[in-house]
C-alpha cells in the first residue's frame, strides 16, 4: 500500500480515494478484531495474528512476536499516513507503550538459533521499509536501522539479490 500510494495513487483522484478506503477498511477490520485477521469462516487465519495476548502471552507465538510486531506497527503507521485517521496512530502508540511492541520489533531475528525462513524474511523487509520511511523519531529510526542490519547479516550469506536490494533500499548506507 505504501509504495503504491507514494508513487501512483496519491496523484490520481480515483486511485487515491480507492486506496484510502481500502487501507481504512482493512486496518479497521484488523484493529476491531483485536489485531487479528478473521477469515470468511469466522476464524482467525493461521498467520494473521498480531494480538498482544498472543504475541506477548502465548509461548506458542514466541518466535513470531518480533516479525508480527514489525508488521502491525508498519500497517498502522502506513494506515495513519494514507488515511490521516488519528485512530491508527493511537493504536500504534498503544502497542508500543502498553504492550512493548517496539521492543518486540527491535528484537526480531535475535533469537537462537536464528531461523532463516525466507517467507518470513520477505514479510519482515516489506514491513520494515514503509515504517522506516515514515518514522520521524530519530531514536526509533536508529533502532529500526540496527534491527534491519542485524536481520540482513543473517541473510547476506545466502547472496540473495532480493534481500540485497531490499536491505539497500531500506538502508542505503549499509
Amino acid at each position: 500500500f505504501y509504495t503504491y500510494w507514494t508513487h501512483i495513487a496519491r496523484y490520481f483522484p480515483e486511485e487515491r480515494e480507492l486506496i484510502i478506503k481500502q487501507v481504512r477498511d482493512l486496518t479497521n477490520y484488523i484493529v476491531d478484531n483485536n489485531y487479528q485477521l478473521i477469515d470468511w469462516d469466522g476464524e482467525r487465519t493461521r498467520w494473521g495474528n498480531w494480538s498482544p495476548e498472543s504475541l506477548n502471552g502465548d509461548p506458542g507465538w514466541y518466535l513470531e512476536h518480533g516479525l508480527n510486531a514489525v508488521q502491525i506497527l508498519s500497517f498502522l503507521k502506513v494506515a495513519h499516513h494514507i488515511t490521516g485517521d488519528a485512530k491508527f496512530k493511537e493504536h500504534f502508540d498503544k502497542l508500543i507503550l502498553e504492550h512493548d511492541y517496539l521492543n518486540n520489533a527491535l528484537l526480531a531475528k535475535k533469537i537462537f538459533p536464528d531461523e532463516n525462513n525466507h517467507s518470513d524474511n520477505q514479510l519482515g523487509f516489506v514491513a520494515w521499509y514503509p515504517w522506516l520511511q515514515l518514522e520521524r523519531d530519530p531514536r526509533v529510526r536508529d533502532g529500526i536501522l540496527k534491527a534491519v542490519r542485524r536481520h540482513y547479516r543473517i541473510l547476506e550469506r545466502d547472496k540473495s539479490s532480493f534481500f540485497f536490494l531490499a536491505a539497500a533500499t531500506i538502508d542505503p548506507d549499509y
